[in-house]
């Protein structure tokens, strides 16, 4: 037992290490450049930081992870911001494996390999923005959830009870897909069998806070205007859930089978805490699947899930097998997550130059080889982001705005930099005008054009040598990119 508990704790402990230092190769991209610019342009001052935070409620979502990133990404050191999200990180696995109740050690830790190798990682562990909106939010909805829920908070000081009700609140206005979910199992728990009654004061002060702060974020007008704004999403509903929600899938269909042949466990999981997980993951996945992106809409469903099936399913008695199967996971996911480190430590190189050449060109075209998506390792799962590609249109205009405005971001091979223009021009990839032949795809704010038999296909505009052409690549499909079906 004493064994487990240290391979756990180990676990939490890599991942922390892993989160820390890989932060230091990764060049800031994305909404980590866009939100410090956004908060420059709109005042740049801690003088201003209230206003910005009612602007960006307003405006943009009413998330308060979105709150912090001016903070951590314009005012405080790069070291401190890693520091803080290497911690939270480890905080969300330390914190699931701790809401599995009486489920020891070993449970805990195939939680967590499950985690590192499952979940859709390719957002959250390259930028920030992304890190603080789902596994930040995720770690203080599951913190929450175990003080509250499976191991009620006992300190009895009215200082740190107030503070519980202050973090319940933050913890409501994390997001929306987490919390609204969260709100509705801890209801539907209240409920059942009456629990509200004879509920402790400060745990129905503490749940009416963590419901205000769900409130809050729902509260955003920027959040029904997108509601209300129609999208496309990246697939149709079925392959969406199988590619976001699996393991939500994976428990409605056990759990619709245990209703009727197993009520022994299904009545065990109506009588205790964990109804609320069940409930919360089947309400995220609905979020989920109106929300249209696959990987990381089904973050908060996906990890409720999990918690629910390894409380139903993990055995009293732990066997041979079942031990080494799960050091067998955790030491794939540790080898995994190693190489994969390596991997983005070489992209990052590859990033740095690319934003360093586009910096110093005065046209905003530049020449560089980069790896493309499919070309990196199988163990790579395809998480790790390198330079910026010409299909990545909305970090392209991040990137544009901060370094160089009024150019159009264009990376072309290298073996063009010394050609002729008339020597391009032999080319397929170049042409003096736009292609017509190309139709301009109809998803929202994608640049991506398609060919006649629908393959998608982004054209930038390149200047070489003192002429303007035009550049087209196929779209790189890489986890978590909006690519239109072809």
């Amino acid at each position: 037992m004493k064994r487990n508990y240290i391979i756990w704790a180990g676990l939490c402990l890599a991942v922390f290490a892993v989160f820390f230092v890989q932060g230091f190769f990764i060049e800031p991209e994305g909404d980590d450049l866009g939100y410090g610019a956004y908060f420059n342009y709109y005042g740049g001052s801690l003088l201003y930081y209230p206003r910005w935070v009612l602007r960006h409620w307003a405006l943009t979502n009413g998330r308060f992870p979105n709150y912090l990133l001016p903070l951590l990404l314009w005012f405080s050191p790069r070291w401190l911001a890693l520091l803080l999200n290497a911690a939270v990180v480890a905080l969300f696995f330390y914190f699931s494996g701790k809401c599995l109740g009486s489920r020891g050690p070993l449970a805990r830790t195939m939680l967590a390999a499950l985690l590192l190798l499952t979940m859709a990682w390719w957002d959250a562990s390259t930028l920030m923005a992304v890190s603080l909106n789902y596994v930040w939010a995720a770690a203080a909805g599951l913190a929450f959830a175990y003080f509250w829920l499976v191991a009620p908070w006992r300190k009895r000081g009215l200082g740190a009870r107030l503070l519980f009700c202050l973090f319940a609140f933050v913890a409501g206005q994390m997001h929306e897909a987490m919390a609204a979910p969260l709100s509705t199992g801890l209801l539907a728990y209240c409920l059942v069998g009456r629990r509200w009654r004879g509920m402790e004061r400060w745990r129905l002060a503490s749940l009416l806070c963590f419901f205000a702060g769900t409130a809050v974020c729902l509260a955003s007008p920027a959040l029904w205007m997108r509601v209300g704004g129609g999208h496309e999403p990246d697939d149709a509903l079925g392959v969406l859930l199988l590619k976001s929600d699996f393991y939500v899938l994976a428990l409605v269909c056990i759990l619709g089978v245990s209703a009727v042949a197993c009520r022994s466990k299904f009545a065990a999981l109506v009588r205790g805490p964990w109804l609320a997980f069940a409930v919360a993951a089947v309400a995220s996945m609905c979020i989920s699947g109106f929300g249209g992106i696959v990987g990381r809409s089904g973050w908060f469903a996906q990890t409720y899930a999990l918690i629910v099936l390894l409380w139903l399913y993990w055995p009293e008695r732990e066997s041979r097998v079942l031990k080494g199967a799960t050091y067998t996971l955790t030491a794939a996911a540790v080898v995994c997550w190693g190489m994969m480190t390596g991997v983005q430590v070489r992209l990052s190189s590859e990033a740095r130059m690319a934003a360093a050449l586009f910096r110093e060109s005065p046209t905003g075209t530049f020449y560089m080889d980069h790896t493309p998506v499919g070309d990196l390792p199988w163990y790579a799962l395809g998480r790790p982001r390198g330079a910026v590609s010409n299909c990545e249109d909305n970090t392209r205009r991040v990137l544009e705005g901060e370094y160089r405005p009024g150019c159009e971001y264009a990376m072309l091979p290298a073996r063009f930099e010394e050609m002729s223009v008339d020597s391009l021009l032999a080319q397929p990839e170049f042409s003096r005008e736009p292609r017509a032949e190309y139709v301009l795809d109809e998803t929202p704010y994608l640049g991506f054009l398609r060919d006649s038999s629908g393959r998608p296909f982004v054209e930038v505009r390149a200047v070489h040598k003192g002429a303007v052409l035009y550049y087209s690549e196929p779209v790189e499909a890489a986890p978590g990119y909006r690519v239109p079906k072809w």
